[in-house]
């Protein structure tokens, strides 16, 4: 049977795309599809609409769960799941582990706690866009499952009296979203952090009353990964703090804090030598200063995003190519003082460069796409809609020298772009699965 010659990644890949009739029936004949999603073999399962089609949610599970009773990991994101749905769930799958209930907005506090009593081993919970599960559901659910490891209740009715019980987790919650809980505030996460010593990664999207004080403290060191994209209260101060008492930090967002600049950038340089991933983007006043002093002080850079500061320019990106030759993705929207020289300066000394965006940075050119080297293989994606002009000749290189690409926005590049350039992209590009043309005039049918 073909089944039989296929390897497990293959089979896992064709069965997120079946229905839940289509996957059951492959498990009563196909002995290599039930020996991966049988007893001995337990598997992560996705539901979504399309899977189920008109078979009712509770039915669906009923099926797996008399064929699949040993299965850890449930997503069920964006089924609207309901509170019935969720005590089918707790009977027919009594075994899970990883549960994903994002979106399922017709969920409330009761649903929790059947969730509490029926999994108290539970690991991972995600209840994202839940909206009517508040502190009253978080409490009843954490009286039983007290060993979760990673929660999601972004999106969701808490407040500071929900990070309270949070504290029943002290010693496993090692991940938390909290994004979306716009009430939240420094002295509700300042308590959670005392409460719950292994957190590695925490998210505040959104959180619009946080300053960043909140995680000034000695329980903020084991920190790996924060966001606090859109709290506006966020200052230069505030990220010194942080800075300062997180000094593990590995990956910060500070999108949209709009009143940091060069200082913040500055405290981070001196504090978290340690940075891979940051994101400034539309963030306060940085300029070419902040980003020599962040090159100079966080030479492990891999990912950056700098995108909406028009005031960083080609000196900003040679500190980078200079001090920071791990960079993988950069971020340079709107940044239209960049040009050829900077990129060039970029592509040259990073190696190992494979997302580019240099979207309305008007005075780049073709000969950035010249610059780069034969071959560039790591090169995955450039955006480049509205820059500076790029003619056929060059389009044609990239796609010799780029063959991993697999996005590739053109869009607005008006008369310079020709049919030719997709029939380069299409023989030389095998993986290009995005490709953004608008407004490229010269492009036909044919």
């Amino acid at each position: 049977m073909l089944f039989e010659r296929l390897n497990e990644d293959t089979l896992v890949h064709i069965g997120e795309h079946l229905t839940n009739k289509e996957h059951l029936a492959l498990h009563l004949v196909a002995p290599s599809w039930a020996n991966l999603f049988g007893p001995t073999f337990p598997r992560h399962l996705s539901l979504s609409k399309r899977h189920l089609k008109s078979t009712p949610l509770a039915a669906a599970l009923r099926a797996y769960g008399s064929r699949l009773a040993h299965l850890r990991a449930l997503t069920l994101a964006n089924t609207d799941a309901t509170h019935a749905d969720v005590a089918v769930l707790c009977d027919a799958l009594p075994n899970l582990r990883d549960i994903d209930l994002s979106g399922c907005d017709a969920l409330h506090d009761a649903s929790l706690a059947l969730l509490g009593e029926a999994y108290p081993g539970l690991r991972s919970l995600s209840l994202a866009g839940c909206r009517d599960v508040s502190h009253v559901g978080l409490e009843v659910l954490l009286a039983r499952a007290t060993a979760i490891e990673t929660l999601n209740v972004s999106w969701c009715d808490v407040t500071d009296r929900g990070l309270v019980p949070l504290g029943a987790l002290a010693d496993s919650l090692t991940s938390l979203d909290l994004s979306g809980c716009a009430a939240l505030t420094d002295r509700g996460v300042s308590a959670l952090l005392r409460r719950c010593p292994r957190l590695q990664r925490l998210l505040l999207e959104g959180c619009r009353e946080l300053s960043g004080w909140a995680l000034a403290l000695p329980e903020s060191a084991q920190l790996c990964q924060l966001s606090l994209s859109g709290a506006s209260l966020v200052t230069n101060a505030g990220v010194g703090a942080l800075a300062r008492a997180c000094g593990s930090l590995t990956a910060l967002t500070l999108r949209q804090c709009c009143v940091i600049s060069d200082a913040a950038l500055f405290a981070l340089a001196h504090y978290c030598p340690n940075l891979v991933e940051l994101d400034i983007s539309r963030s306060g006043s940085v300029t070419d200063r902040g980003v020599v002093g962040l090159a100079l002080g966080c030479g492990r850079l891999e990912a950056l995003q700098l995108e909406g500061h028009t005031e960083v320019t080609d000196v900003g990106l040679r500190a980078l190519a200079e001090h920071c030759g791990r960079l993988r993705r950069l971020n340079l929207w709107v940044c239209n003082d960049v040009t050829d020289a900077g990129l060039v300066a970029l592509a040259t000394a990073c190696g190992e460069l494979r997302a580019v965006d240099v979207r309305l940075c008007t005075k780049v050119s073709d000969s950035t796409v010249f610059a780069l080297p034969a071959p560039c293989p790591p090169l995955e994606a450039l955006r480049a809609e509205r820059a500076g002009s790029l003619s056929d000749t060059a389009l044609h290189l990239l796609a010799s020298r780029c063959p991993r690409l697999e996005l590739l926005d053109l869009g607005m590049q008006a008369d310079m772009i020709s049919d030719t350039t997709l029939y380069s992209l299409a023989e030389s590009c095998p993986r290009l699965a995005h490709l953004i043309v608008a407004g490229c005039m010269n492009l036909t049918d044919a």
